[in-house]
């Protein structure tokens, strides 16, 4: 009867595990190694976009030490990954680039977002129109600052620059766990508390 119960939680555990390695049929690693960063980052947590009903994206967000906090993730200075996963057909360069906008607006004062405009403008850029299966690395790299790598189909890596300064990072990732976050359920799916 022990060895029931026990192959029965297991069994129970490891599908559990498995389901939260896969969102929307696309596979989330559990860990990301990340160039220019000294150690392998962690998958803290990961999350759908929704937009009017509409699965846009799955995003996973990567760290050096986990944690269900914002304001702790927020202010680690150490080395993450976002990686945002397309899921819908096709998501516009102008549509990108008003969501980074309207989330910089929503979660930093009038001065913040001054200093910091000139660089999101620089970021946005970096964008063109997504299609399903295109893949978006936003990185965090200590003393570098933030790299954007683009994949398409293929696999192929395009790196398409970095934009410097840690607050500029802390600012991007804002617009998923910040004040104002895009979804409250994506948040908490980034922070590991839909579990």
């Amino acid at each position: 009867m022990y060895n029931k119960i026990l192959l029965l939680l297991v069994t129970t555990f490891l599908a559990c595990s498995v389901q939260a390695r896969e969102i929307a049929d696309v596979q989330i690693d559990e860990t990301a190694v990340v160039p220019g960063v000294a150690i392998p980052l962690s998958l803290n947590g990961a999350a759908i976009r929704t937009k009017l009903f509409f699965k846009v994206y799955v995003a996973a967000l990567y760290v050096s030490e986990k944690s269900n906090n914002a304001d702790v993730l927020l202010a680690n200075t150490a080395g993450k990954r976002m990686m945002m996963h397309m899921l819908y057909s096709e998501v516009e360069k102008e549509k990108l680039v008003k969501a980074w906008q309207e989330g910089f607006e929503k979660n930093l004062n009038a001065a913040e977002y001054a200093a910091i405009k000139p660089r999101l403008e620089r970021f946005n850029n970096m964008f063109s129109t997504l299609r399903k299966n295109d893949v978006a690395l936003i990185d965090f790299v200590p003393g570098v600052g933030t790299r954007v790598t683009l994949r398409g189909e293929g696999g192929h890596d395009e790196e398409k620059g970095v934009i410097e300064g840690e607050d500029f990072y802390r600012a991007l990732l804002s617009v998923w766990i910040g004040a104002a976050p895009a979804t409250d359920e994506m948040k908490a799916g980034l922070l590991g508390l839909d579990k």
